[in-house]
């Protein structure tokens, strides 16, 4: 086909260099590298870089004759002769030919030539069929192959896919490694990048598949279903190339399609009239090390095939959301800190992102990420908010910790949550946003900390606003999104919502329960602990049979306000507003529906001009619960529409 011949065209292209013969030079700190390649020879050799020129020549002889060599193994007395004097002729040369001085360093040898002349007797196998041929000047009869020197052209040790397999509809990224040892989606010169096919029964050599792609990352298609993938990447710098590497083969597997992706195809590709909107997505992706756990593949994602909770199969679908929501602003939680060092920051990166990953303060490998697209935003600064270092310098709190000690215990020692802050410029109009992002703590009777932690955070966020307010310019606006592991009625939403929350409100009741000092500090726990609470909430009605969804911690006790009110705190920030008030559900889990993820804003700033659909229940009654073959997480992405008042 056409398209195999473009293939084809190619590979002669990019074997040009081993077809015609080229040697690579590469100068580090204190040796210098040279490697030669051509299609029947290819050695290496490194030597000092103030090493007499002669003995490199010398020894490139021997090599050569080595990797020449018809039989596999050489004997040690041939190894001998071949020290004594190698069959090979070697000289460096010149643009104009001329032979480059032996005596001369390495280093400047090497700069100096252009050209290695390899003279080989003729009665041997020629090192190249193909390759070019000069007189010789030597005085037995001898074919002299030529080799273009290339100085210093750049490198790669290895091309890898962050994921065991592909899938038709969702892109494949490959990531490429540098001598220094660094993973990188951008490495700091060219790629020449091309796809090929290999349906099962090629052969796995470049002339044997199909050509399909020439960009950095590929989308397979419904004919690659079923083949396997190769990527060969060929590194440049202005006109010097680098040898070319290929990576593994990948099979591409079907996929379903997204139903959440297909019920948000207007709002995706929604054009606003205004010219300075901005889209924000926050998004609960369940890291592995929660959804891998045996107790929870045992229980609460017992609904899940092996191959649907597979990190491999939900990391393209989480790649996927992130990217077609076409965001300015991504705000993720339980991220895994392997996938974002080893993918996701990669991928964003690429497609013009700036990315920050937090982990928790705990043992647990997962934590908080966004993403911030560098078009729209410049990143003024970035904050790490530690909850225990909050609430250590919480002055409103320390009565309350001397009266309920254990209080402090929790919020100071024993949770790990976090929180990030971006403060951003829009380079439209130069106006200040702030992006905050954060996981409450999840416990079903964890309400007051819940409160206490949201209140923590919005303080702290509102005084950054403040330090970026400036008389006679617009106030900068403020956006904060989360899994706050909270319903809409509860007393952490009320009091972003509300702005107050008095020392007499019946929430302060929970300060004085013995639960404080039982529950388990250990987020790894997360999940398991997450099971209970929803196996806990679910009650019965005792007459249709169902189950019948409660709020978080609605099983706690009916609570009266805290005996001592003087060391009951005021609790008062700037009130916010939901920028999702009225979806059903954010979090589709086994057992347990409700909302737990929210947007908040500033409404003096912004404006929400449009918020992503949610799938009802009614279309996701086929599944047990999320996350599924179609979804990655057990949580759904919520997306807002904002543009600057």
């Amino acid at each position: 086909t056409q398209s195999t011949w473009g293939f084809l065209r190619w590979f002669r292209r990019a074997q040009f260099a081993m077809s015609k013969g080229e040697v690579h030079v590469v100068v580090m700190d204190k040796e210098i590298e040279i490697s030669i390649k051509s299609t029947l020879i290819e050695c290496q050799l490194r030597r000092e870089i103030d090493g007499i020129v002669s003995q490199t020549i010398h020894r490139l002889g021997i090599r050569v004759q080595a990797a020449n060599s018809t039989s596999s193994r050489i004997s040690k007395k041939t190894k001998r002769e071949l020290n004594a004097q190698p069959t090979q002729s070697i000289r460096l040369l010149s643009a104009a030919l001329t032979e480059i001085s032996t005596q001369t360093t390495n280093l400047e040898a090497f700069q100096t030539a252009r050209f290695l002349e390899i003279s080989v007797p003729s009665e041997q196998p020629t090192l190249d069929n193909t390759a070019e041929t000069i007189p010789s000047q030597s005085p037995s009869p001898q074919i002299a192959h030529l080799f273009q020197i290339v100085l210093n052209p750049p490198k790669l040790n290895a091309v890898t896919f962050p994921v065991k397999f592909a899938m038709a509809g969702y892109k494949l990224f490959p990531l490429v490694t540098t001598p220094d040892r660094i993973v990188t989606a951008t490495p700091p010169f060219g790629v020449n990048w091309v796809w090929v096919r290999y349906r099962p029964d090629d052969d796995k050599c470049e002339d044997k598949g199909q050509f399909v792609g020439d960009e950095w990352a590929y989308t397979p298609t419904q004919q690659d279903i079923g083949c396997s993938l190769v990527v060969r990447a060929t590194p440049f710098i202005d006109d010097r190339y680098g040898w070319a590497i290929s990576s593994l083969p990948v099979q591409v597997l079907a996929a379903p399609p997204s139903d959440i992706l297909n019920l948000r195809e207007s709002f995706i590709d929604t054009k606003h009239d205004q010219k300075d909107w901005f889209r924000v997505m926050s998004f609960n992706s369940l890291a592995d090390v929660h959804a891998q756990r045996g107790f929870d593949k045992g229980y609460q994602f017992q609904y899940c095939n092996d191959s649907n909770i597979d990190i491999n199969y939900r990391s393209q679908m989480i790649v996927r959301e992130i990217l077609e929501h076409k965001c300015s602003v991504i705000c993720l939680q339980e991220c895994d800190q392997r996938g974002f060092d080893n993918f996701y920051s990669h991928v964003m990166l690429r497609e013009g992102f700036h990315g920050t990953f937090t982990k928790k303060e705990t043992g647990v490998m997962e934590g908080c990420a966004y993403f911030v697209d560098t078009s729209k935003f410049d990143i003024i600064e970035e904050l790490m908010l530690s909850f225990r270092e909050l609430s250590r310098n919480a002055e409103e709190f320390f009565g309350l910790y001397r009266e309920f000690p254990g209080t402090r215990d929790m919020l100071c020692e024993r949770l790990g949550g976090v929180a990030q802050v971006a403060v951003l410029k829009d380079k439209r109009n130069g106006r200040v946003l702030i992006i905050s992002n954060t996981h409450l703590y999840f416990h079903p009777k964890a309400d007051l900390l819940r409160l206490l932690q949201a209140y923590l955070l919005t303080k702290a966020v509102q005084k950054i606003l403040q330090r970026y307010t400036i008389d006679g310019q617009p106030r900068p606006a403020l956006v904060s999104c989360g899994d706050y592991n909270c319903a809409p009625d509860l007393y952490a939403v009320q009091l972003i919502q509300r702005g107050v929350m008095n020392p007499d409100h019946q929430c302060w009741a929970a300060v004085t329960l013995p639960w404080f000092l039982e529950v388990r500090d250990d987020e790894n726990q997360e999940n398991e602990t997450k099971s209970e609470q929803e196996a806990t909430v679910a009650t019965n009605d005792g007459t249709s049979g169902e189950s019948v969804l409660v709020s978080c911690g609605s099983n706690v006790p009916p609570a009266t306000p805290a005996h001592n009110l003087s060391v009951i705190p005021t609790l008062r920030v700037e009130p916010m507003m939901n920028s999702n008030p009225d979806i059903p559900f954010t979090n589709y889990a086994l057992g347990f529906v409700h909302v737990l993820d929210y947007i908040f804003y500033t409404p003096e700033g912004l404006r929400v001009l449009a918020t992503a659909p949610i799938p009802s229940r009614e279309s996701l009654a086929h599944l047990v619960a999320l996350p599924s073959d179609t979804y990655p997480s057990d949580h759904v992405s919520i997306v807002t529409d904002f543009v600057w008042r």
